[in-house]
């Protein structure tokens, strides 16, 4: 839980700014649709996310089934499935943490750029 509460952190650390500095590179004419491409960008890379991390749980969970249906008895098989989703829980929470040490570093890298009203491209509207 401690874990899951710094990635939730550091995701909002991280994101606040590189969307404020993603933004600034706009002329202000433009915010409103740079906005609009963010929302937008943020929706479909949530659904992925979402539809890999189902992946990554299922997939966890198949192979902990299969492992362990050698060994468990007929039973047993509610705590196997426990165990189970536990085991593609953490597969999961992994592939999340290593996406977020990823975004981590690339945030180094952000630099502000300045852009200045002469080399401002005008809004179509």
């Amino acid at each position: 839980m401690t874990l899951h509460i710094i990635l939730m952190i550091g995701l909002a650390m991280v994101w606040v700014p590189a969307q404020t500095n993603g933004l600034n590179q706009l002329p202000s004419k433009l915010y409103p649709h740079g906005t609009a491409v963010m929302n937008t960008v943020q929706q479909v890379i949530g659904a992925v996310a979402t539809a890999v991390s189902i992946s990554i749980l299922s997939s966890g969970m198949d192979h902990y089934l299969h492992t362990s249906a050698e060994t468990s008895a007929v039973s047993n098989q509610m705590a196997e499935l426990a165990n189970a989703m536990t085991v593609g829980s953490e597969h999961v929470f992994w592939f999340a943490m290593i996406v977020a040490v990823i975004g981590l570093v690339i945030s180094f890298f952000i630099r502000r750029v300045i852009v200045s009203q002469a080399s401002a491209v005008t809004s179509p509207h």
